[in-house]
């Protein structure tokens, strides 16, 4: 654990800085993934806005402490220090206090970029359907028009 405090002072050199943060990014891909799936499930529409609130906020503290928890041990392990309680237990104390509220933070970004892209998309086909709407409507009268002109254009018929 001191490596990671000399660190904080000395200035942290890449390799470390990598092997430090990369199990953090490589535990955060599953729980993205979790995020997208609720934010599919649980959108803020009006039908269901409070349950979505009440989902999202449960859903961003458990993801806040599963990264903090699964964390840990790697970050024990790269200190060079044994699995034991008495390193875990401050090894969590400090990453619960230094990752807590961005993994919170985290789980609000994915969800916040999850709905732009998703109201995009609606916002993309609701103009595409109205470009759709427009050219059936078009289509017969231009049809329409256009036998209406060859009638016009072709010599009168002779009645009996």
């Amino acid at each position: 654990m001191e490596a990671i405090y000399v660190y904080a002072t000395r200035g942290v050199p890449w390799r470390s800085a990598f092997l430090l943060t990369l199990p953090s990014w490589i535990l955060l891909a599953p729980l993205a993934a979790g995020t997208i799936v609720l934010a599919s499930r649980f959108p803020f529409d009006r039908r269901n806005r409070a349950e979505s609130v009440f989902v999202h906020v449960f859903a961003s503290i458990t993801f806040g402490l599963a990264h903090v928890v699964s964390i840990t041990p790697f970050r024990v392990l790269l200190a060079g220090e044994a699995l034991t309680w008495a390193h875990i237990a401050p090894a969590f104390v400090l990453a619960f206090r230094l990752l807590f509220y961005l993994d919170v933070l985290t789980y609000w970004a994915v969800v916040g970029m999850y709905l732009a892209l998703h109201y995009s998309n609606l916002r993309t086909s609701l103009a595409e359907a109205r470009l759709a709407v427009l050219r059936a409507q078009l289509n017969p009268h231009f049809l329409f028009n256009t036998l209406n002109a060859i009638s016009s254009r072709l010599p009168p018929t002779r009645r009996a």
